[in-house]
């Protein structure tokens, strides 16, 4: 599909196309070809001299056995995440798709921790389920389970399992509530009418109707348990122990050979709404299909237990951030409120941990809110020009220029993030917001975005415009920034939280106290002996940490859905 209406000039879309591709060549292209042309060659312990190696590198991985560990620990750790992800998301999605009272308020409270970093509800599982002061850790050990992950593989893999799929059951949740919506009724009540109980109906109708939401899901989830649940793993099990959790990517990072035989051919970052999701059904009557009262009560059971677990380890990391270091120490910590919260985030914001951290974690939230928000603007600004020269221009090369930036989905920052570290290193950007900033705001998935929603715009609203006067410049700010202002605040909403939570890239380039992010910060606060970890800072600060990307998915939360539903139209 193309646009009829143009504009005509020889230099202006390569213009607009020239920050998206040069960010793209530099920092995802030549990284890329480095990664590979490495993996063919043998440095000594000093990089002073290299040697071509052909494929031995491949050949010395495929000898290791740590490396089909990793590999087993990596589809073990898949499989069970996303099964349980899922399949606990469909639950909650027929249930809240239910004509119920307070439905909304159910599907508020089960979207937010889409906006938690996976590093932070990592931290959260771990307080929960620590051996020596867990809440949940007493009652394991009582029903005869001798509950230890920091000492038990087992334990430890049943751990990031639980943190990776209480991170993702709310995205998953989204999109099977979206696709349960858009399934007419009349075809449910036809089912009905025929016979059909509830479960019959849902396996014959629905489940198959839904078939390619949860197709795309089960690919989602198995992208982000390679990539997203890299923080997770490194603040709760650091890989262990005996690298019991040490998946593929985890194995990268700790070794420091990137590009050795690992690859994956998506972008996990930037993958999060590249189908948009009405959450509405489109305007009619809805057919009555059963309305029984135990159904209703069920569905209200359910959707209260599905809220109960969203928002438990929440409530304790609150609780716990109010009392001092030797109540929770103890490990009898009451589940009500203590009386050192003021004290607690006075210090927190102010001062910080002087065992671990010597930096405020004032410092840590300016470094992450100035980080996300300079990658939510760059990306908006790139890919909105990127789009309009793609949609709006005919030029040489154009559809190039698109599949340039397109591909970069298959350059995740995971397997070229060494060589994109030292052609950073090389510029001078480490411990710079510019250094965590530029690298990540190429985005394709921007690009697309904007590209399907400028194919809706009608071309008589740029005829008019010519008829006007307007050239390429007014026509985009006077016409098409005001239709988009729904597209941008859903990608704002997006690249915020995907800058908000960034983990390795920050964890990498910053090497000054001054200049790491707060999710970095919470690593470090428990990253010593059990005597020498603050809780009660750590845990204060994993609320800071939640505060600023939930409140921008909760206030911009009309524009953010309106957004998405206006981009599929």
């Amino acid at each position: 599909m193309e646009k009829r209406a143009i504009f005509s000039s020889r230099l202006l879309p390569y213009a607009l196309l020239a920050p998206q591709i040069a960010i793209t060549i530099v920092f995802f292209y030549w990284p890329a070809t480095q990664a590979v042309w490495q993996s063919f060659l043998l440095e000594d312990a000093f990089g002073l001299r290299r040697e071509f190696v052909g494929f031995e590198n491949y050949r010395s991985l495929f000898a290791q056995p740590e490396y089909y560990q990793a590999m087993a620990t990596t589809v073990v750790f898949s499989t069970l995440v996303a099964t349980f992800s899922l399949s606990c998301a469909l639950l909650l999605a027929t249930q809240a798709d239910k004509n119920l009272r307070a439905a909304p308020t159910f599907k508020t409270l089960l979207i937010w921790p889409y906006a938690v970093a996976p590093a932070v509800a990592g931290v959260l599982w771990l307080f929960i389920f620590h051996p020596s002061l867990g809440i949940l850790a007493q009652p394991l050990r009582l029903a005869g389970i001798n509950w230890n992950p920091l000492l038990d593989g087992r334990h430890a893999m049943a751990l990031v399992v639980l943190s990776a799929t209480w991170k993702q059951i709310s995205y998953n949740f989204l999109f099977f509530l979206a696709g349960l919506q858009a399934i007419p009724k009349s075809v449910i009540e036809a089912a009905a009418i025929d016979g059909a109980r509830p479960i019959r109906r849902f396996w014959t109708v629905i489940f198959p109707l839904l078939s390619p939401t949860t197709f795309f899901l089960l690919v989602v989830n198995i992208v982000y348990v390679f990539f997203d649940t890299f923080g997770i793993i490194d603040a709760v099990t650091g890989g262990g122990p005996s690298g019991s959790t040490t998946t593929l990517v985890y194995k990268v990072y700790r070794s420091r050979r990137l590009g050795r035989a690992i690859r994956d051919p998506d972008d996990h970052r930037d993958r999060t709404h590249r189908d948009p999701v009405p959450l509405r059904r489109a305007q009619g009557p809805v057919l009555m299909v059963e309305n029984r009262r135990y159904r209703t009560l069920t569905a209200y059971l359910v959707l209260a237990i599905g809220v109960f677990i969203v928002a438990f380890p929440v409530y304790v990391a609150i609780i716990a951030s109010t009392h001092d270091s030797a109540t929770i120490i103890n490990g009898n910590m009451p589940l009500v409120p203590g009386d050192q919260a003021i004290e607690n985030y006075s210090r927190t914001i102010l001062v910080g941990t002087e065992r671990t951290t010597r930096e405020p974690v004032g410092t840590m939230m300016r470094n992450s809110f100035v980080m996300a928000l300079g990658i939510a603007l760059g990306k908006i600004m790139i890919s909105i020009l990127s789009a309009f020269a793609v949609v709006y221009f005919r030029f040489p090369f154009r559809k190039t220029a698109f599949w340039v930036i397109f591909i970069t989905l298959m350059l995740p920052v995971e397997v070229r993030i060494y060589p994109t570290y030292k052609i950073v290193a090389d510029l001078g950007l480490l411990d710079t917001y510019t250094g965590l900033i530029l690298p990540l705001i190429a985005s394709a998935t921007g690009t697309l975005l904007f590209r399907q929603f400028f194919m809706t715009v009608p071309d008589e609203l740029l005829e008019a415009s010519k008829i006007d006067g307007a050239g390429a410049f007014r026509f985009f700010k006077d016409t098409l920034i005001p239709l988009s202002l729904t597209t941008v605040a859903a990608l704002f909403v997006i690249q915020f939280i995907y800058g908000w939570n960034q983990y390795l890239w920050p964890l990498l380039i910053t090497t000054r106290d001054e200049m790491q992010t707060i999710v970095i910060g919470i690593k470090k606060m428990i990253a010593t002996q059990d005597a020498l970890t603050e809780w009660q800072i750590a845990l204060a600060t994993a609320v800071l940490a939640m505060l600023p990307p939930v409140a921008v998915v909760i206030f911009m939360q009309r524009l953010f859905v309106k957004g998405l539903v206006e981009t599929e139209k």
